[in-house]
């Protein structure tokens, strides 16, 4: 295997951000605005993370609890813009209420070319998909030499960045770097969903109650012997066209063996099993349900939708105390407004509600480990309850945006990351006027 070359012949990047999620457009997408040359890495060939990779199909977290239907968004700034700039493209609805808090329902098959279309609209910023972080090493001179390869290829090619954003969702960057990190024991993760769509659905029963109903119909017919005992806990929604659905299958933890979603074969087992209990669903609908005769698989999600992996050890640790108290920080940069939401069970979500808006405090985003390693998304420095509600994408693409801005203001003063303050942040992230119909 070709080494890469000496690490002094290597381009150097200001900030690179390992992840192109919702977390990790928000960071790299605010970091070159705010003037930094900006790497964003890509394991997959599209952008989106779950949102378009596991067919996620709603951003939760963008809105403060919702009043007489009036929905307001609860962090100002990219997370707004990119939720207004996807209703005007067609690949989102406007917000709705499910229970006591607000979403925006978005179409994942419509938002992985916007994606690509607002980050070749930044300047500064380049974007590498369908490629891995190998290896991170510290080069000195404040400088990070990374490994990059192609996901699919043994080929190597390098750069150096003065800043690492870690927005894998699994703290591959923090781990390549060697950076503490912490992940809950398997009874404690929490429980993955399967999403997948299908043509052929029956408009009627995707509105309203008749979507209670037919959820019903799924779970009796798995107490009844009809279905698996494990498709008790069906969801479904209506898709971006006329007879098209998503339909989530939450999963149980395997029966046999340890639940590790960092451990490839063990979710390649988990999704073989999932498209066997999908398989069944539809034929199901087709036999059992009026108006479902023609329904058929449309697309399988590139991934299964992981919840919870690692976590990276920042300079504070958030808590569920925290969350529920609403508490402020004297150096927040953004809002958290969703409940905590932790599932324990492949039934259900339990659901934790604060008394408050809780403050995200820019040291949340920053590693213990190194000084020029932020992170956002499921990386962040939380405890298990707290990412429950942390997790999120609204509150992802916030947190993303905050640490984005933190680590260009670094790179302008060549200072690291601690040294940043908050106020700063805000300052940048409210000086940022664009109309969100031209762009996010």
């Amino acid at each position: 295997m070709p080494s890469p070359a000496s690490p002094k012949a290597q381009k150097l990047w200001d900030v690179l951000v390992a992840g192109g999620g919702t977390a990790g457009l928000a960071a790299a997408i605010s970091a070159a605005r705010a003037g930094a040359s900006v790497l964003l890495v890509e394991r997959s060939d599209v952008l989106g993370g779950n949102a378009t990779q596991a067919f996620v199909h709603s951003f939760c977290g963008l809105f403060l609890p919702p009043e007489n239907q009036e929905y307001q968004y609860a962090n100002p700034g990219f997370a707004e813009r990119l939720a207004q700039w996807l209703v005007f493209r067609g690949a989102a609805l406007p917000p709705e209420t499910h229970g006591k808090v607000g979403v925006l329902p978005t179409f994942p098959e419509k938002m992985a070319p916007l994606f690509e279309e607002a980050t070749a609209a930044v300047s500064g910023l380049a974007v590498a998909c369908s490629t891995g972080l190998r290896e991170i090493c510290d080069g000195g001179n404040k400088e990070f030499f990374c490994v990059l390869g192609g996901v699919a290829t043994e080929a190597e090619t390098g750069c150096r960045a003065r800043f690492i954003i870690d927005t894998s969702g699994d703290a591959h960057a923090a781990v390549a770097a060697g950076v503490p990190t912490e992940v809950s024991a398997p009874e404690e993760l929490q429980h993955p969903t399967f999403v997948f769509r299908i043509s052929g659905a029956n408009p009627k029963d995707l509105t309203g109650y008749q979507r209670l109903k037919l959820a019903a119909v799924f779970n009796r017919a798995a107490r009844s012997g009809l279905l698996p005992p494990e498709c008790d806990s069906v969801l479904v929604r209506p898709g971006g066209t006329p007879g098209e659905a998503f339909l989530s299958l939450n999963m149980p933890k395997p029966a046999h063996g340890i639940y590790d979603p960092l451990d490839g074969a063990c979710i390649r087992n988990m999704e073989e099993m999932a498209r066997q209990r999908a398989a069944v669903l539809v034929r199901f609908l087709r036999q059992e349900v009026p108006g479902w005769e023609a329904c058929d698989v449309l697309e399988w999600p590139r991934r299964m939708g992981i919840r919870e992996t690692r976590r990276i050890q920042g300079l504070y640790v958030m808590t569920a105390k925290d969350v529920l108290e609403g508490r402020h920080f004297e150096d927040q940069v953004a809002w958290s407004t969703w409940p905590i939401e932790l599932w324990n069970k492949h039934t259900g979500a339990e659901f934790y509600y604060p008394a408050a808006p809780c403050g995200i405090p820019l040291r949340a985003l920053m590693s213990a480990g190194h000084p020029r390693l932020g992170m956002a998304g499921r990386c962040v420095s939380a405890t298990h309850e707290a990412l429950g509600a942390l997790r999120v994408m609204g509150t992802a693409m916030a947190a993303g945006e905050a640490i984005g801005i933190a680590a260009a203001l670094a790179a302008t003063k060549d200072c690291n990351l601690p040294e940043i303050q908050a106020s700063e942040v805000r300052e940048i992230r409210s000086s940022v006027h664009l109309k969100a119909k031209e762009q996010p």
